[in-house]
């Protein structure tokens, strides 16, 4: 067994948290040992981007802003591609990977991401559908739709609406199978999903609602998709979009508490010493923000942290940003148990909801298309930090 002494820090995931507390660590310690493990190519990529690649004139390739032997040289950090972790000890302070390495570690950073839930279809229909967690499974799917292709996305939450979009933009026939007749339900007020639904259909998006997925076979170039109601629908390639959930198993291993995600204090600190978790498999207080921005804050305070900075996390209000730019929205969605009511002012091409307080505050709003500008103002009106 290979045995390497180096220690230090040691980063799992090459994502845009983990690369972002490697960036924001090296801006303050600029020597010491540096390790990032990652079981793709250690390619740095927005992933974000991967929503919107196709109408922006993007391919999978010039998403790429760097490759791992460029980060590892920028970083000053040893980057170990294509491993896993097969076993872990918090107190032996060890991780023993699948290339048959041991590596030793000071501190460990947990940035493993999330992952796609799984249909529940037969396995054998499950072999047709694509899910898009990483640059590899986009490129799958690119790879696997002609051009003009038939898309069936299903689930008509955050990802699946961007995809929809980026996909009928790019010219392809994209049919959104949803339980819900509104996209985005439980995010968005009721007046500002039915005008992102329409600006989806005026794209050439068809919506199939009410109904779900039952099984998928191929009948010779097509996959014929089997509803519950009974209705088929011949498709060129199918991407399941019903969600995430954070990446928990090494947390397991490691003997950590976990709820949804990894739980996490405001110095990032999970309930083993010198073990910390950043970014879409991570907790703080019970809420579990899978989105850019509280990302990007979380990495910056970690890296800081790292580095022996006395940092606490306190996030502000955080907008949410939905990439659908025939139709933007913006979205802050007012606190768990704030008492209100939301208004709507919907006018063709926009909507602006607002969620107001008995003495008429905002506490939280949505708006889209036209109104979308609307965001900057609205968040400047909403006083003080939502600290976790």
């Amino acid at each position: 067994m290979d045995r390497s002494d180096r220690g230090g820090i040691v980063i799992v995931g090459t994502g845009l948290a983990g690369y972002g507390v490697a960036r924001e660590y090296r801006k303050w310690e600029k020597s010491g040992p540096l390790t990032l493990i990652t079981s793709g190519d250690g390619s740095f990529y927005s992933k974000p981007m991967l929503s919107a690649a196709w109408s922006a004139g993007k391919s999978p390739d010039q998403l790429v802003a760097k490759q791992a032997q460029a980060m590892a040289s920028e970083l000053g950090a040893r980057i170990l591609t294509g491993e896993t972790v097969l076993a872990a000890g918090a107190a032996g302070k060890a991780l023993t990977l699948s290339g048959g390495r041991t590596i030793p570690y000071d501190k460990l950073v947990l940035a493993v991401g999330a992952r796609p839930r799984k249909l529940a279809i037969p396995d054998s229909s499950g072999a047709f559908v694509h899910s898009v967690n990483d640059l590899d499974g986009y490129r799958e799917l690119r790879a696997g739709l002609p051009s003009g292709g038939r898309l069936l996305i299903i689930g008509a939450g955050l990802i699946g609406c961007e995809f929809a979009h980026d996909f009928a933009v790019a010219g392809h026939r994209v049919t959104l199978l949803s339980q819900s007749p509104l996209p985005l339900q439980g995010l968005l007020p009721p007046g500002l999903a039915r005008a992102l639904r329409s600006a989806l259909e005026a794209i050439g998006v068809a919506f199939v609602d009410g109904d779900a997925l039952q099984s998928l076979a191929r009948h010779g170039a097509d996959l014929q998709a089997r509803l519950e109601s009974g209705r088929e629908l011949e498709v060129d390639s199918v991407l399941s979009a019903i969600g995430f959930d954070p990446e928990i198993g090494l947390a397991r291993m490691l003997g950590l508490e976990v709820g949804r995600g990894i739980a996490v204090n405001a110095g990032l600190r999970t309930s083993q010493p010198d073990i910390y978790a950043v970014g879409d498999c991570a907790e703080m207080s019970g809420r579990w923000l899978p989105f850019v921005q509280p990302l990007s804050l979380a990495a910056r305070a970690l890296g800081q942290i790292l580095a022996g900075k006395d940092v606490s996390l306190a996030f502000p209000h955080m907008p949410i940003l939905v990439k659908t730019p025939r139709f933007p929205i913006a979205v802050l969605p007012p606190a768990s148990g704030a008492q209100g009511n939301w208004s709507e002012d919907s006018q063709p091409g926009g909507a602006k909801c607002l969620f107001r307080d008995s003495d008429g505050r905002v506490l939280g709003f949505a708006v889209g298309g036209t109104h979308y500008p609307d965001r900057v103002e609205l968040l400047k009106s909403i006083s003080g930090g939502a600290a976790i």
